[in-house]
């Protein structure tokens, strides 16, 4: 099931009262499930992609997520996957991606980074409990299909 103009005109017809209350909705609806990153990826975790994925490449500046930005993360993570998280350089710059995607937020305030940041953040606190190496590459895996959807959804 893909994001499609019917759910982004239903968001789009919620009161402006709160600049986030799109993000608040679709969030409420699209809850991030921990065992993706504990266990591994199933059917639903590539639907729950889609929809973030095209949730992020849709509706107009106030709701889209850059290529660029989701890139800038993914590329830091790619850089630590070659090491692996049991590599200590690795391991600090995965701690560091967190503050780096508060920073992304804080520059560009909308409802797609505000989205972005509530998975990756949920996502990077559960590789952090235990059996790092086989969360983080659960961890990578979530986050490359939702960059894919994203793109597939027209993500500029």
């Amino acid at each position: 099931m893909s994001y499609d103009r019917n759910q982004q005109e239903k968001f789009q017809r919620r009161p402006a009262e709160d600049k986030l209350a799109v993000a608040k909705v679709f969030l409420a609806e699209h809850p991030f499930k921990k065992e993706w990153i504990s266990i591994g990826s199933d059917a639903e975790m590539i639907a729950f992609s889609e929809q973030v994925g095209g949730f992020l490449a849709k509706g107009g500046p106030e709701q889209q997520l850059s290529t660029s930005q989701i890139r800038n993360i993914f590329g830091e993570i790619k850089r630590i996957q070659l090491k692996g998280l049991s590599d200590p350089a690795a391991l600090a710059s995965f701690m560091l991606l967190k503050p780096k995607v508060a920073y992304a937020e804080g520059r560009k305030q909308n409802q797609g980074i505000f989205v972005f940041r509530r998975y990756f953040d949920s996502a990077w606190a559960t590789v952090l409990e235990n059996d790092r190496g086989r969360r983080f590459e659960n961890f990578c895996y979530l986050l490359e299909a939702i960059l894919a959807y994203h793109k597939a959804n027209g993500g500029k």
